[in-house]
């Protein structure tokens, strides 16, 4: 240990050549030298005209330099009615290290702190200076400077800069590698905060920490979009938007309501594809197979960004981070009961931003917490204590032990002693032992570990419940709208019962893959929520709206004798009850039986279905059409349905783009019904499908079950159906590998493709491509009930 007394400065003592000349006292002595240099970091990944060192990130000085020559440069270059399309000004996540001093760090760090860091620098090589408590304060005060100058400069004045050129600062507000920031007040500056998730898990599973901690700080800083860098990857040309969608929506539910593919990169040539690529992304770009097929998820995607963007969302608990940094996420103790959601939040939010009304803890654009959860830590500011204790004493809810000294050395040691006193007036003189539900002011203090019993003490009931624990959801608010997003994450068909805190409203059923809206006739309901009976397709996902109140007599009961068990595995065939705007009830059925309807007035009734057919098997043969130039002769018969990859012929199994199946189908008068649908059901699909009949487009099909409601294209008689499947680069990469001299069997080897960057091998295996079936034709009846 160091005494603080016995330390000399002796910078002073240098003369002008550098060599230190000092009459040394009687005694040992360490010399320690310290100076400030740069850490050597460069921004990446660039190219090599556009390296260069990292910025200081604590001077405003250097951050104006580095915009002008970057940024500043660009719009030098290029006159203002020529750059409309360029709006955002980007910092990615931050993986560049740390940094802990500047020109001005004395100056700073003294007028914020009120000491002299001089002489504790030391500690920086590993030196104990006056005890272990002190020297740990030091570097918690160096630590926290160093989050808030990274903060409060270099993003603010970034924002500043770009703002003042009509530009926004969009960032990801996380890192590795050395990341010295605390993530709210990092991302709270920024204009727009955006998460990032991997397409699989990459190292770690980090997605959904990185969302959540986007979602948090657009939530406590007012934010309406949350991004997220989406679909990164370490290999290209696997993915396809099927088995992307549940990661995505995933993250939807960690609060993310705005995804930025990712990547897409220039293509400069027609002749060179797939093209351009890098080993990170998923290579969604103008070459990509099923580039024009994704119009259809990027439906689903805007359907669904439009829904997580309206009024606010709903979450009922916030996290206290605490005030130690760095820091990229915050600690969830005790943890969350199933059925409620949440933010973090952080000191700078609670001392500015949070305010108490009617019990609740409301940020100023009125998102609101019912409690707030302090970490597990002895330490806290006494200023942030006295704001705990402030908005306690004007209603609001806070779970935690109470602390027992500051962090800092500011202040020290009246800081300690003023924390004492404040913890003791709040929490009482009870040693960290207070009873649950202690009244402090007009709110309450709560100190046990299960949260089920704070939750009860304040009649908070969960806002989704469901016996299936892995099922995605996240809820927002718009005044009397209640939005809630459902997400399975299987891929195994579900039958739930939901229950929501919502009542006296009429469910909705919006469909965000389809755009269908539809009112859901069977619920029930009590004083407080609401249960819905709901089928999930395999990594399906649902809105379910609550807007218009119950006016009809709802169906409360509702039980079904068939004629015949289910078999096979035809897919959803449950019924379905829907109110039609007019107010009548219809009931949608697959197969024949009775049905037996109660309503939530008492009313009994009976339907019985008949004359449904079975689905009938459109078996082959199949003919196939391949486009030209591809290795593959054009035309095909397929007896029965298989992969590509089963196919003898090495063309066909190395395939990648678009083959198109034809068939014909004789439909008799009987199964043309007005109040029949007909349902097409592909079966299995690899990857993406488009489907006309009779020459009428009817949409693209991108995800399970691969479905297509045909009634109103199809005809009595012969009808011809064209089916067009896409699947992805993969199986051709592999083939150019495996055979760089060419397919056998007389291929024409034209063109071959071409990437800049590879992830396969020639013994890499193919992906199952094609219509795999089986395909089926459903009947649907469709019945006016009420």
């Amino acid at each position: 240990v160091i005494d603080i007394d016995r330390i000399i400065d002796l910078t002073g003592e240098i003369d002008s050549t550098g060599n230190l000349r000092w009459r040394v006292p009687e005694g040992q002595w360490i010399l320690l030298e310290s100076g400030m240099i740069p850490t050597g970091a460069t921004n990446v990944p660039v190219p090599a005209e556009a390296t260069g060192y990292e910025c200081d990130k604590f001077t405003e000085a250097a951050i104006e330099t580095h915009f002008n020559a970057f940024v500043g440069k660009f719009l030098e270059r290029v006159p203002a009615d020529e750059r409309k399309s360029f709006k955002t000004v980007v910092i990615d996540s931050y993986e560049v290290g740390p940094q802990n001093w500047t020109d001005d760090f004395r100056d700073v760090f003294r007028a914020r702190f009120g000491y002299d860091p001089i002489p504790w620098l030391p500690v920086f090589g590993g030196h104990i200076v006056k005890s272990m408590d002190l020297s740990n304060r030091f570097l918690w005060d160096v630590r926290r400077l160093t989050a808030d100058l990274i903060a409060d400069v270099y993003v603010r004045r970034l924002r500043e800069m770009s703002n003042e050129h009509g530009l926004e600062l969009w960032m990801e507000n996380y890192g590795h590698w050395g990341f010295p920031a605390e993530f709210l007040q990092y991302g709270g500056q920024a204009d727009q905060v955006s998460g990032e998730f991997w397409f699989e898990n990459h190292l770690w599973d980090l997605g959904p920490l990185e969302c959540r901690a986007a979602s948090s700080a657009a939530h406590t800083y007012g934010k309406k979009e949350v991004f997220a860098e989406a679909f990164t990857a370490g290999f290209n040309f696997l993915q396809y938007p099927a088995i992307m969608k549940s990661r995505g929506d995933q993250m939807f539910c960690e609060g993310i309501n705005h995804f930025v593919q990712h990547v897409y990169i220039h293509q400069p040539w027609e002749n060179r594809k797939p093209g351009v690529t890098a080993w990170f992304g998923m290579a969604y770009q103008r070459h990509n197979t099923w580039f024009g097929q994704s119009r259809a998820w990027n439906e689903y995607l805007q359907r669904c960004h439009f829904l997580l963007q309206q009024g606010l969302p709903v979450s009922d608990v916030c996290y206290f981070i605490g005030e130690d940094t760095p820091k990229m996420t915050g600690t969830m103790f005790p943890s969350l009961p199933a059925g409620f959601d949440f933010d973090f939040i952080n000191a700078d939010a609670v001392l500015n931003r949070l305010s108490v009304r009617d019990g609740a803890l409301v940020l100023p654009d009125g998102k609101s917490y019912q409690l707030l959860i302090l970490p597990p830590l002895k330490t806290m500011r006494p200023e942030l204590l006295k704001k705990f204790g402030d908005l306690i004493g004007e209603g609001a809810s806070i779970y935690g032990s109470p602390p027992t000294r500051s962090p800092s050395m500011e202040n020290y040691p009246e800081a300690d002693e003023k924390v004492k006193i404040l913890a003791g007036e709040i929490w009482g003189e009870t040693d960290g032992k207070t009873e649950i539900g202690k009244t402090a002011g007009s709110g309450r203090l709560f100190n046990r570990d299960r949260l089920e019993m704070v939750f009860k003490e304040l009649d908070l009931v969960p806002d989704m419940i469901c016996k299936d624990s892995g099922i995605h959801w996240t809820h927002r608010k718009q005044e009397d709208t209640d939005i809630y997003f459902l997400s399975n994450p299987d891929g195994a068909f579900k039958s739930l019962e939901i229950s929501f805190r919502v009542t006296g409203k009429i469910p909705e059923l919006w469909d965000p893959a389809t755009g269908k809206m539809e009112k859901i006739a069977f619920f029930d309901r009590s004083d407080s929520r609401t249960s819905v009976p709901l089928n999930l397709d395999p990594h399906g996902s649902v809105f379910i709206i609550f807007r218009e109140p119950v006016k009809e007599n709802h169906i409360r009961e509702m039980e079904i004798k068939r004629s015949k068990p289910l078999q096979g595995d035809a897919g959803n065939t449950s019924p379905r009850l829907i109110l039609t705007g007019d107010g009548h009830l219809k009931l949608f059925a697959h197969l024949n039986g009775s049905y037996f309807l109660k309503s939530s007035n008492g009313e009994l009734k009976t339907i019985d279905i008949s004359g449904i057919p079975d689905p009938e098997v459109i078996s082959g043969p199949w003919k196939i059409v391949f486009p030209g130039n591809r290795d593959v002769p054009v035309r095909f018969t397929f007896d029965s349905l298989i992969s590509w990859t089963d196919h003898p012929d090495p063309g066909v199994r190395h395939f990648s783009g678009t083959g198109q199946y034809n068939k014909s189908l004789i439909l008799p008068e009987s199964m043309i019904h007005e109040n029949s649908r007909l349902i097409l059901d592909l079966g299995k699909v690899r990857m993406m499908a488009e489907v006309a009949v009779n020459g009428k487009d009817l949409g693209i099909l991108w995800k399970e079950p691969f479905c297509v409601d045909i009634t109103s294209a199809v005809r009595a008689g012969k009808n011809d159906i064209e089916i067009r499947i896409t699947n992805t680069w993969w199986n051709r990469l592999v083939g150019d590998e495996k055979y760089p001299m060419g397919f056998p069997e007389g291929g024409i080897n034209q063109p071959r493709t071409w990437t800049t960057t590879k992830a396969w091998n020639p013994e890499s295996d193919l992906l199952p491509s094609g219509l795999l079936g089986p395909v089926r034709l459903h009947v649907e009846k469709e019945m006016v009930v009420w």
